[in-house]
C-alpha cells in the first residue's frame, strides 16, 4: 500500500508540474544593416534589435522564439558550420538542457528548412540550442534566409537547484565560410514601392475598361 501511495503521489506531482508549464512566445526583429556581421568566420551581432522583453523560463516551459530580419533583409551563408539563436540570462549561472528544433524562414516568413529535434546541454547564462549542418536534411552549400524560428522545451537546469530564471537580450551567432547580409538600399525600396503603385494603377485601369 505504501509503495502504491508513493507512486500515486509522484504521478500527482508530475501532473502538477506539467499543468504549470507555459509557452513563452517571443518575436523580435533584427536590422542587419547595423548588426555587425563579419563576412566570414565566427560572427555575432552587435546592435539592431527591437526592444526585447524580460521573461522567465522554468523546467517544462516552451520557448517559441522568432527572429525576423527588418525590411525584407536576408542572410546568405556559404558552408555553414553553426547557427545559434539564443537569449541571455543573469544569475544563477548553470548549464541548461533543452529539446527543440530550428527553422529557416523564407521571404514570406514561412519555414522552408527545419532541423531535426534534438536534446543537448549548454548554457551557463543563456538558453537556445546550437545547430550544425548535420542537424538539417538537405541543407545546401549556400543558403539564403529571411529569419529564424526556434521552438524548444527547457528540460532542466543542470545544477538541480534552479527552479526558474529570467531572460533578456537576444543574440544570433553564426559560423560559416562566408556570410553576406543582403540589405536593400533605400532607393531600391522607393523603386519597389513606385513599381507597386504602377501595377496597382494598371489593374485599376483594366477593371474600369472591363466594366465599360
Amino acid at each position: 500500500m505504501l509503495k502504491i501511495s508513493l507512486l500515486a503521489a509522484a504521478a500527482a506531482l508530475t501532473m502538477a508540474g506539467s499543468a504549470s508549464a507555459v509557452t513563452q512566445t517571443v518575436n523580435t526583429t533584427l536590422d542587419l544593416s547595423v548588426a555587425g556581421f563579419a563576412s566570414s568566420g565566427f560572427t555575432y551581432t552587435g546592435g539592431g534589435w527591437t526592444p526585447f522583453p524580460t521573461y522567465a523560463l522554468a523546467p517544462g516551459d516552451v520557448f517559441d522564439y522568432t527572429i525576423d530580419f527588418k525590411n525584407n533583409q536576408s542572410l546568405t551563408l556559404t558552408n555553414v558550420n553553426l547557427i545559434w539563436g539564443f537569449v541571455f540570462s543573469g544569475l544563477p549561472t548553470t548549464n541548461v538542457t533543452g529539446t527543440g528544433s530550428l527553422a529557416l524562414l523564407n521571404a514570406a516568413g514561412t519555414p522552408f528548412l527545419t532541423s531535426v529535434t534534438k536534446t543537448d546541454s549548454e548554457g551557463v547564462v543563456h538558453f537556445g540550442q546550437q545547430f550544425s549542418p548535420y542537424d538539417f536534411t538537405g541543407l545546401p552549400t549556400t543558403v539564403t534566409f529571411y529569419g529564424l524560428h526556434y521552438v524548444g522545451t527547457l528540460d532542466a537546469y543542470d545544477d538541480g537547484i534552479t527552479l526558474s530564471r529570467d531572460y533578456q537580450g537576444p543574440q544570433l551567432v553564426l559560423d560559416a565560410g562566408n556570410i553576406v547580409a543582403n540589405v536593400p538600399e533605400p532607393a531600391s525600396w522607393a523603386l519597389m514601392i513606385a513599381g507597386f503603385g504602377v501595377i496597382g494603377g494598371v489593374l485599376r485601369s483594366r477593371r474600369r475598361l472591363a466594366a465599360a
